[in-house]
This record gives C-alpha cells, sequence and structure tokens, in this order.
C-alpha cells in the first residue's frame, strides 16, 4: 500500500499539463519575489524604526506601541 502511494507523485508528473505548471512554477515565484520588493520598498519607509533599525528590541517596541495606544484612550 505504502508502496502505491510513493507512485502517485510521479504518475502526475508524466501528465503534461502537470509538467507545464512545474516548469512555469519559477516564473512565477520570480515575479511574487520582485512584487514583494517592490510592495516593502514602497511601504517599508512609512513604518519608521521598524523598518530602518537594523537590531530591534520587540519587547521594547511593543511596550512603546502599548504606552501610545493608553496615551490615545
Amino acid at each position: 500500500m505504502v508502496d502505491l502511494k510513493d507512485l502517485k507523485p510521479v504518475m502526475i508528473r508524466l501528465f503534461p499539463s502537470t509538467r507545464r505548471r512545474l516548469l512555469a512554477m519559477p516564473d512565477v515565484r520570480r515575479e511574487l519575489q520582485n512584487d514583494l520588493r517592490e510592495f516593502v520598498k514602497a511601504i517599508g519607509p512609512s513604518l519608521g524604526e521598524l523598518y530602518t533599525d537594523k537590531k530591534l528590541n520587540w519587547a521594547d517596541f511593543q511596550m512603546s506601541l502599548r504606552r501610545e495606544k493608553e496615551k490615545a484612550m
């Protein structure tokens, strides 16, 4: 039974439609990476220290957000 389960992915790869999808994946991934990089470049600077600091102490950052939230209330 285990052998039959192992054969399924191999058999699926033999179909031409699957082969085309698998060959197209690197291009799709490259496009997604470029889109993500553009998004980060556009939105990143508006995040302030979260974007610009090389090292960020998350505990301090969260505490400052809590303080700002409490002041707003």
